[in-house]
């Protein structure tokens, strides 16, 4: 179950670089 959240906490931190750049 945690995996699902540190998958979603990767995925928030990707989407915040990417707008980053």
């Amino acid at each position: 179950m945690e995996e699902t959240a540190s998958v979603a906490m990767y995925v928030r931190r990707t989407l915040k670089t990417i707008e980053a750049f």
